[in-house]
């Protein structure tokens, strides 16, 4: 007699659990929907990524760009106040950086003596670094030189006088009109020719 009290109710519990189990296989995902699912997530990911990397590159370029064409305007400025370039002695070539900096260009090179510094500072109050990580080619500074140094441009023509040398992570010809200096490292060099030596 209990047999046939619960049978039905037995019954109901297998059609609920089919229903249930049903329902399930209508609404959830197979493991190769999930999988597609997490490498498409990840093929974005990547792509955003690389695309921030390549604007962040692009930003610190411009940056060191339009403190480049500051340096010029003061080297030019320089010049036609003092009738001369800076003095880079008997260095090919100088940074352009404060006479305490101890660090200039990994120190390989000397900064400008305390006097042409101080001068040079009356048109460009602050010398600008590259921004270049340590240990790579760039290091830390814009490098000048009063020469005469010659050099001939990736167009074949030929420059004799003062030089500015400095760095970017994208340098290209666009940027770099006259001579670029592969390093092989994550920065390459652009010689600009500024003017006749003094």
């Amino acid at each position: 007699m209990a047999r046939a009290i619960f049978q039905p109710k037995i019954k109901l519990l297998r059609q609920m659990a089919k229903a249930s189990l049903k329902h399930q296989q209508n609404f959830g995902f197979t493991l190769i929907e999930v999988m597609v699912t997490i490498a498409i997530i990840g093929l974005i990911s990547s792509t955003v990524t690389v695309a921030t990397n390549n604007a962040r590159t692009r930003g610190r370029d411009a940056k060191r760009i339009a403190e480049k064409d500051q340096v010029i305007k003061a080297l030019n400025l320089y010049y036609d106040t003092y009738g001369a370039w800076p003095n880079s002695g008997s260095s090919v070539y100088k940074c352009l950086a404060p006479s305490t900096d101890i660090n200039c260009f990994n120190n390989i090179l000397g900064p400008l003596n305390a006097t042409d510094g101080a001068k040079f500072n009356e048109f460009l109050p602050q010398f600008p670094t590259t921004n270049a990580l340590s240990g790579t080619f760039a290091y830390n500074r814009l490098l000048f030189s009063a020469g005469p140094l010659t050099y001939t441009g990736d167009n074949g023509a030929v420059r004799t006088g003062a030089f500015l040398l400095w760095f970017a992570e994208n340098m290209t010809s666009e940027i770099c009109p006259f001579k670029i200096l592969t390093t092989g490292d994550a920065y390459n060099g652009c010689y600009i020719y500024i003017g006749p030596s003094t």
